[in-house]
């Protein structure tokens, strides 16, 4: 059986290199501190540390720990938080996701509001990847989460997605990129460039099929789950980006980016964008006070 007390002793020899460290740093003796990772190590059924003759590092498996152990803990408090919140006599407190492609062009109004209108409520927002909040939802860490492109088709049964907006992908160079100064280009042009691409399907499918259909035989590109790496590779790297569009409309509003040249411009077909929640689950009372001023605020595309 793990307990949390393990999950600390554990983190605290990764972090620190050192039993005789991480003994200082969680205030135990080296001898309960290591009697702890022992036992540890038997719930799991494997070695997760390896004493070196300089540092203590993590094992393969160890590794793999790490961010279950810590994802853990940030657990624990999260529900000692919601429960202080109840104590405090609060409505409550409300945990929701939203895709990282959507977080300011959708939702800086939204918060505002949230907060006027409800401040009764601890809010706990969650900027991540669709696959990551999906999975988040479905673990029960999220309430609900907002965004995920094409999880329609990937969200498993008990998971209920409502669309609510179309996204398309699309190709876009930065201001300063030689194909950014061209009026036509010809699509051979594209394998001389470098490319960053969103880790996403709609991303990737698109940069595929922009090169097939150009004969290229290989699509390669630095793939990445970060939108802002994709957008630095595109204004500083001169990388040519495939990213939702709502991730790049400041940019290509304010001309920092701009579409591939015509003979090039590609845009990926449209996939649905939504709220995710679970589907026997019903949401708290402060989570749907929530997800209506957010319906209501942030899920209405600019005006361009």
């Amino acid at each position: 059986m793990i307990d949390l007390r393990q999950l600390r002793h554990f983190l605290a020899v990764v972090e620190t290199g050192s039993f005789s460290a991480a003994a200082e740093r969680v205030y135990v003796s080296q001898p309960a501190l290591t009697r702890s990772i022992q036992q540890l190590e038997r719930a799991v059924g494997t070695p997760l540390l390896a004493r070196g003759s300089r540092r203590t590092v993590p094992t393969a498996e160890g590794r793999s720990f790490i961010l279950h152990a810590r994802q853990i803990l940030q657990d624990c408090l999260d529900a000692e938080a919601d429960v202080r919140v109840v104590q405090d006599g609060r409505l409550g407190a409300v945990a929701f996701g939203i895709d990282a492609m959507f977080a300011a062009p959708f939702l800086d109004v939204a918060l505002v509001q949230a907060t006027r209108e409800a401040p009764e409520i601890a809010l706990r927002v969650v900027e991540a990847s669709a696959g990551d909040l999906v999975r988040a939802v479905a673990e029960g860490r999220l309430d609900f989460a907002i965004g995920c492109p094409g999880a329609e088709a990937a969200a498993p049964a008990a998971l209920l997605f409502e669309p609510l907006l179309e996204v398309r992908s699309v190709a876009v160079v930065g201001r300063g990129h030689p194909l950014a100064r061209r009026r036509r280009a010809v699509p051979s042009e594209l394998a001389a460039f470098e490319w960053a691409v969103l880790d996403e399907p709609a991303c990737v499918e698109l940069g595929q099929r922009l090169f097939e259909a150009q004969g290229i035989p290989a699509f390669r590109a630095l793939r990445t789950n970060s939108i802002s790496l994709v957008r630095d590779q595109v204004m500083h790297a001169r990388a040519i980006g495939l990213l939702p569009e709502p991730a790049v409309r400041g940019e290509l509003r304010h001309r920092l980016m701009r579409l591939l040249p015509q003979g090039m411009r590609l845009a990926g077909a449209p996939t649905a964008a939504g709220l995710m929640r679970r589907r026997r689950e019903p949401l708290s009372a402060a989570a749907r006070r929530i997800l209506d001023i957010v319906r209501d605020t942030g899920l209405r595309p600019p005006a361009r």
